[in-house]
């Protein structure tokens, strides 16, 4: 009994640890700071200390201010915010209102922040050109 619960418990750390790397791995992929390659197929590279990805919506790169985030939102459209953004449980885009502030999921799926939360906007992304 005692290996056996033993086992169980390896065994369900192993799942967890697998289920956050695959979470993670995800959202680095979505957001990352290297160079993207845009719509006609030309590798651009975004400003210092900023996110890009390409909007699957217009297959432009959008990018993030300085220090902030970009996520997609439901319809494919990048949104932005000062700091970095999250995807709620109702698939709303959110950030941190602080300037390179953290963003994520809450015990319930609500957004939670650093300095609390605003909704993204699409206003507060560039769209990167070689």
């Amino acid at each position: 009994m005692i290996i056996f619960k033993t086992i169980a418990r390896a065994m369900l750390s192993a799942l967890c640890a697998l289920a956050f790397f695959a979470g993670t791995a995800g959202q680095a992929a979505a957001q990352s700071s290297e160079c993207v390659v845009d719509q006609y197929n030309n590798t651009v590279c975004p400003p210092a200390k900023t996110l890009c990805l390409l909007e699957s919506s217009s297959r432009q790169v959008k990018c993030s201010p300085p220090d902030g985030g970009v996520i997609v939102d439901r319809y494919g459209k990048a949104q932005c915010g000062v700091g970095r953004c999250v995807l709620d449980i109702r698939g709303d885009p959110f950030c941190a209102k602080d300037s390179g502030g953290a963003a994520a999921k809450g015990q319930y799926g609500d957004a939670v922040c650093t300095g609390g939360c605003a909704k993204a906007q699409a206003s507060l992304c560039t769209t990167l050109t070689r």
